[in-house]
């Protein structure tokens, strides 16, 4: 046992973390067993009407959480023998949940109107079509700012009387495929909205567990350039084991792109040491700090989407709007983006993105994903509502999508890392007894120890001052006296 325990260990193991049908793996895969929520910040616009005002900056209070119970589930699984891949969709369901939130969903949010500044950004480079957007606006009496309640800027969705006539058009410069603007319309129980994903199974390689080779059948997106548009690393559900401090990469399907997650030491979540990762400098640079990272930027013929450390152009992920992602409060992003709004500070321990992961068994013990959504809003002198305002990312609001494993679950863990020494003990216990009982036998062998039972004599010798004699014992009623 002392031998072969560990080989057992590791086998049974691998067998398990493989995702196979019928391994611990896949049935945690299929469908996700652990709460799942995600939090809703939203930013309320106070002054829309002082944007023209040199000496007023947009101001933002925040409204929230909107709290919503997330469900993952794997559909139109299919496996691929000859590379050891599998290929899916994802359906992630909401659910409102009331009794955590700060809010109710009809709740009136003044925001900058998404529409308004997305459709002259789409066209920025063409005048013509500037100059016809701006009658279009005119006759649609589009206005800075919007207001909606939180359910309709969400998953709802609310008519847009520019998206309608943008849409009406049929100009390949609008190519927006909704009749609603919602940021998540028609995500709720949509098993398209995600892509198509195929990734490893770690059947060939454990170490290739859950790493994507392709993301809607290509290995690359139409979102970034050069390196930058690999389809790299895993989804961050399931992780290969990670047997060293690496920085690990993270794809996100809502920013079409990777994120790399730098190593941040060691941590303890629930007994149980885990791998601290952390959106850091290098996943929010354009390129300023870290060149490789300019092919974020929007290529070469795009300098002007090429915006400060801390803000990630998404706009081509987003049909063209004019989309920024950075992490709330614009946390470790350059100062001039919080110069130029007037909003509530970062919070450096609120406002982290990271992922605790045990590294043995490539668990994810602990995710907190937050990101927060900025649309440009800037000049055009073709567009008359949008001639003189100032340069500035709005912030629209942001989400926090947070799981951690269940105390079971981390019980279970515990019990699997400590299978091995589990193991080591009990031969070590059965090897000590062994040898009690080998030295024992030995010594009462040499010393003649070993116990027997005499049997009854057959006589008695009768013995008294003058006579001797010897008798039967069947004769004699008490032999020992």
């Amino acid at each position: 046992m002392l031998v072969l325990w560990p080989a057992i260990v590791d086998l049974v193991l691998t067998n398990e973390l493989m995702l196979t049908p019928g391994s611990v793996q896949y049935g945690v895969w299929k469908e996700t067993p652990i709460n799942i929520f995600m939090e809703f910040y939203m930013f309320n616009w106070t002054n829309p009407e002082e944007i023209l005002d040199e000496n007023k900056k947009p101001h933002f209070t925040e409204h929230g959480p909107y709290v919503f119970r997330e469900h993952h589930q794997r559909v139109n699984v299919s496996w691929k023998d000859n590379n050891d891949t599998v290929e899916f969709h994802q359906i992630r369901t909401y659910h409102f949940d009331k009794e955590l939130s700060n809010g109710s969903l009809d709740d009136i949010i003044t925001t900058a109107d998404p529409v308004a500044l997305a459709a002259p950004y789409v066209v920025r480079k063409n005048p013509a079509l500037l100059f016809g957007l701006n009658l279009v606006m005119d006759v649609a009496k589009t206005e800075r700012s919007i207001s909606k309640t939180v359910n309709q800027f969400l998953f709802e969705g609310y008519n847009d009387t520019l998206l309608d006539l943008v849409n009406s058009i049929h100009n390949p410069e609008f190519n927006i495929p909704f009749d609603k603007f919602g940021w998540f319309y028609n995500r709720n129980n949509s098993w398209q909205y995600d892509g198509k994903f195929d990734m490893y199974t770690g059947k060939d390689k454990l170490t290739k567990l859950g790493v994507l080779t392709e993301w809607n059948d290509s290995n690359r997106t139409e979102d970034n350039f050069g390196e930058c548009a690999m389809v790299n690393g895993t989804t961050g559900e399931v992780w290969p084991p990670l047997s060293n401090t690496d920085d690990v990469d993270l794809f996100v399907t809502d920013l079409c792109r990777t994120l790399k997650m730098e190593y941040s030491g060691k941590v303890n979540r629930q007994g149980i040491e885990g791998n601290l990762y952390l959106a850091g400098n290098r996943s929010l640079d354009n390129g300023q700090q870290f060149p490789e990272n300019k092919c974020f930027c929007g290529g070469p013929d795009s300098e002007e989407s090429c915006m400060p450390a801390g803000a990630m152009n998404v706009s081509k992920c987003k049909f063209g709007a004019p989309a920024f992602v950075s992490l709330p409060h614009f946390h470790k992003a350059d100062p001039i983006y919080l110069e130029k709004v007037d909003m509530p500070p970062p919070n450096e321990e609120t406002d982290e993105l990271f992922i605790v992961v045990e590294p043995n068994t490539g668990v994810p013990m602990e995710v907190e994903a937050k990101l927060q959504i900025n649309l440009l809003m800037q000049p055009y002198k073709q567009i008359g509502i949008f001639k003189k305002v100032p340069r500035v990312l709005i912030p629209m609001f942001y989400f926090k999508q947070s799981a951690k494993l269940t105390p079971h679950l981390a019980y279970l863990m515990r019990i699997v890392l400590d299978l091995k020494m589990i193991g080591f003990i009990v031969a070590g216990v059965l090897v000590f007894i062994g040898l009690v009982i080998f030295v024992s036998g030995i010594y009462m062998t040499i010393w003649g120890r070993w116990s027997k039972v005499p049997k009854p004599a057959d006589t008695v010798c009768l013995i008294d001052d003058e006579n001797v004699s010897t008798i039967s014992s069947e004769n004699v009623e008490n032999p020992v006296t």
